[in-house]
């Protein structure tokens, strides 16, 4: 793409002059367009570092989730990573559903952690603001503590309240999701997860791969030990959709 190559370069020599908004908008576009700038990611990465104090909660949620889409590892980026987790902790109460949900995705798909104090303030912010989550928001952040290993049971139960209140609206991919991440919290959402299967039972002609991994995911989730001690016999609806999703879409 010669136009975004010819872009990279001339940015390259001007992003001393870039404010934070160029900086966050021209890496979120790059990965909007999904071409990776290897230079200009470095060149971004160091001049942000300098001027994250000017940041808003938008730019440091875009930045984050633009890196996070453009490069699968964070420790090339662990001093930006850090820097921005340090400012998110400052302005953490103004960081909408959206800015929570795509901070949190980004740091657990870089596989970089930001430290417990940080995902602490997420987990509180998302608590006071979970009524306005979207489904895929709700999804993304509970599969981002999953993989985190933060635990956190006010957070889990919040995530569940909500979820039971809007699970017809939930895709394969955020039913998996958010199963996967119940699974590996060995957090047991109590009735929610008959409810789940039965939704994936409703849009079971949605499935392709997605169906898949929902299956694996609920399999999961119903095994003991511990919290996960579940009897579908009190669901034969639940129980039919299980066996239903897992001879459609288990491998052989």
């Amino acid at each position: 793409m010669p136009l975004l190559r010819g872009i990279e370069a001339e940015a390259m020599m001007k992003l001393d002059r870039f404010n934070s908004q160029d900086l966050t908008n021209t890496i979120w576009a790059y990965a909007k367009l999904s071409y990776k700038p290897k230079q200009l990611m470095n060149g971004i990465a160091r001049e942000a570092l300098h001027k994250l104090y000017d940041f808003n909660p938008q730019g440091l949620a875009n930045t984050l989730w633009a890196f996070a889409t453009l490069n699968h590892y964070g420790d090339q980026y662990s001093d930006l990573l850090t820097g921005i987790a340090n400012e998110a902790m400052k302005k953490i109460q103004n960081f909408n559903p959206q800015n929570l949900a795509n901070s949190c995705w980004a740091y657990a798909r870089l596989n970089f952690h930001p430290g417990d104090m940080l995902l602490e303030k997420i987990a509180n912010a998302v608590v006071a603001k979970v009524d306005y989550f979207k489904p895929q928001e709700l999804a993304n952040l509970i599969w981002a503590m999953a993989k985190l290993n933060y635990r956190c049971e006010r957070l889990l139960s919040s995530v569940s309240y909500a979820a039971d209140r809007r699970l017809n609206q939930y895709n394969p991919q955020n039913l998996a999701n958010t199963c996967w991440a119940y699974a590996v919290l060995d957090y047991h959402p109590g009735p929610l997860i008959t409810k789940v299967i039965c939704q994936a039972e409703r849009c079971i002609t949605d499935f392709s791969q997605q169906g898949q991994s929902l299956s694996h995911s609920i399999t999961q989730s119903i095994k003991p030990p511990n919290a996960w001690n579940l009897s579908l016999s009190v669901c034969p609806r639940a129980s039919q959709a299980l066996t239903t999703v897992s001879l459609l879409f288990l491998p052989p």
